[in-house]
């Protein structure tokens, strides 16, 4: 006879720190959307020449694909909502882990060496984009702009869609890309009968 195992009842304040995990991420995601789209907004309200506002609509296309489905549908949100997960589930939470839960989200800490890698360049990248951009004169900064508050506000919807419904799952669609899966990675590739 096989008995059912019960399934541990989430506990109030690991729904919190899932909620502050994805909560915080958003309010980076929102934070960036806010500073851009009046950027966005002055380059398409014009006055644009055809040129102009043929690059501005492909560079948009563009983003939309690159950044908003592939870096983020793709490659960011399902990792970051599989490390939230993660660390609202885990046992050993420590109180600044918890505190930096969105950043342990988006990989900065405790992460396999090619997430964490992947997460200090590239927010590094993203810096210097924005320093080298804020130069630009308009319409040039409006059009790069505007292709990014669309890949973004791509992503940030995609992030909520994703974030909810592994919150009502309890299921992510990645892996949470833990140190110790790096191991057990390596282990595997090593003895395939593992």
């Amino acid at each position: 006879m096989v008995e059912a195992v019960a399934r541990p009842k989430a506990s109030p304040i690991r729904a919190l720190v899932y909620v502050w995990a994805t909560a915080g991420v958003l309010l980076l995601l929102g934070q960036g959307l806010l500073k851009l789209a009046p950027m966005a907004a002055q380059a398409i309200r014009g006055p644009l020449s055809p040129l102009q506002s043929a690059i501005l609509w492909g560079f948009v296309v563009v983003n939309l694909y690159l950044e908003g489905y592939r870096g983020f549908q793709l490659r960011f949100v399902p990792r970051v909502v599989a490390r939230a997960l993660h660390l609202a589930r885990t046992r050993e939470m420590s109180g600044w882990i918890v505190a930096a839960a969105p950043l342990f989200a988006m990989g900065f800490f405790h992460a396999q060496r090619r997430a964490r890698r992947a997460a200090w360049i590239l927010s590094s990248l993203i810096a210097l984009a924005v320093l080298l951009i804020r130069h630009l004169p308009q319409p040039w900064r409006g059009v790069i702009d505007a292709g990014v508050v669309a890949g973004l506000g791509y992503g940030t919807v995609n992030f909520v869609y994703q974030a909810l419904v592994a919150a009502f799952t309890g299921t992510a669609r990645a892996s949470a890309e833990l140190p110790d899966d790096d191991a057990t990675e390596h282990a595997a590739a090593v003895h395939p009968s593992r």
